[in-house]
């Protein structure tokens, strides 16, 4: 654990002991702190790992894409021209595989070139003030 999570966990714990000694309207502000302590966490670091924000891209691409790549699989199923091999339409079945045999392809080609460029921006980006993320619903590591 990192000293920002230790400190935060220190705090809801010595929050958590001080409830019984208060009135009431105390116990519900103390429930609200650690409700929003327990929900979210802030992140504030300089520069944000290659690898993980390539992930970040990729899936949230890939997915997205999914959507689309299913919506022409479907279509050119049912005999419209959505998808085409070297500028002839493939419809039917076989133009439903090809849309997804199409879908990682585009995902990973798109992820990397948006990556190529957002990844020089963030760099400039770390040499003016340091990133700051929040991650909402937190879910702790199993030990």
């Amino acid at each position: 654990m990192s000293t920002g999570q230790l400190s935060a966990a220190h705090f809801v714990l010595s929050l958590r002991a001080s409830i019984t000694q208060n009135t009431p309207l105390q116990f519900a502000r103390y429930i609200g702190v650690i409700q929003h302590l327990e929900a979210s966490m802030e992140v504030i670091a300089h520069k944000i790992s290659k690898r993980s924000y390539f992930k970040l891209l990729f899936i949230g691409l890939s997915l997205g894409f999914l959507v689309f790549f299913m919506f022409c699989g479907i279509a050119a199923l049912f005999g419209a021209e959505t998808v085409k091999w070297e500028e002839t339409p493939v419809t039917g079945f076989p133009g439903f595989l090809l849309a997804f045999a199409m879908w990682p392809f585009f995902s990973f080609a798109f992820a990397g070139f948006i990556w190529c460029f957002s990844i020089f921006g963030l760099w400039i980006y770390s040499f003016i003030r340091p990133l700051k993320i929040t991650f909402k619903g937190i879910v702790s590591p199993t030990e």
